[in-house]
């Protein structure tokens, strides 16, 4: 017996979700953190003090929930260290920062208070993490988990604008 098999066509909207995460595939394993002036001024105001380290410690102790309020620089900053997590060793780095000690060479090489990690091709963008997506018929819908750049682009004549929200939910 033979038989046949045929292959039902996705349409445009298969082939926009497949792009879309392609590109903000490329996007999230481009993300680094950068250091920030002063490094280590997680909250904006200018200085690096014990603020900045508790609030690394909240950021460092719900790595996947929101961002603390005390935050005020894109969470990906958070990441002293630029290793893809935030965690106590960030919070080492950062007590560094406040103490005015220079960093090991073997983390800065430079010696210019930046993590060598975080001086990749991609430190001067301030990229999403990851966005996360859902399709059905012919919507689509995005939400970024961390701040970003806004992006638009189409797909089979269909127009988007991504807006990501500030840290601190404002668009």
């Amino acid at each position: 017996m033979n038989s046949i098999r045929t292959r039902r066509s996705r349409g445009p909207t298969a082939m926009f979700t497949t792009s879309t995460l392609f590109a903000v595939t490329l996007w999230a394993v481009s993300s680094q953190a950068q250091c920030l002036d002063p490094p280590g001024d997680l909250n904006g105001n200018g200085f690096v003090e014990i603020a900045d380290i508790q609030c690394n410690i909240l950021v460092a102790l719900s790595p996947n929930g929101p961002a603390p309020a005390c935050l005020k620089v894109p969470l990906v900053a958070a990441d002293i260290d630029c290793d893809g997590v935030t965690n106590v060793v960030d919070v080492v780095i950062l007590i560094q920062y406040a103490a005015n000690e220079p960093l090991a060479s073997s983390i800065d090489g430079n010696t210019n208070q930046c993590p060598d990690a975080c001086e990749g091709i991609y430190s001067h963008f301030e990229l999403p993490v990851i966005y996360l997506g859902s399709s059905q018929s012919q919507s689509y819908s995005l939400e970024a988990t961390g701040q970003a750049l806004p992006v638009s682009g189409s797909s089979s004549s269909t127009n988007f604008t991504l807006t990501p929200a500030t840290v601190d939910g404002t668009p």
